[in-house]
């Protein structure tokens, strides 16, 4: 499991976890399933459990340009950072 920043240019993977952030306010302890309004907003994109992302672009700073399903669209850093995604070359 990695980070969605974590994968290069042109990877796609599932993604496995959308990881919780302190300001949630939805009690916290278990893995997301995009229950909570932080996480309607990734819902709202497609970026659901089980949905394949793909990354399309990433600089050193900035929004991160990626593709679920056919939309195409760019997501912060910070939210980058709660997608957790299986990609097979990062072995768990």
């Amino acid at each position: 499991m990695v980070p969605l920043f974590d994968l290069e240019e042109g990877e796609a993977g599932e993604i496995i976890e959308i990881s919780k952030s302190p300001s949630c306010g939805c009690g916290g302890g278990h893995k997301h399933r995009n229950h909570c309004g932080e996480h309607g907003r990734f819902s709202d994109l497609g970026i659901r459990v089980g949905t394949t992302i793909k990354l399309l672009h990433k600089q050193h700073k900035g929004p991160l340009m990626v593709k679920v399903g056919d939309a195409r669209f760019a997501i912060g850093r910070g939210m980058a950072e709660k997608i957790k995604i299986r990609n097979p070359h990062h072995q768990e």
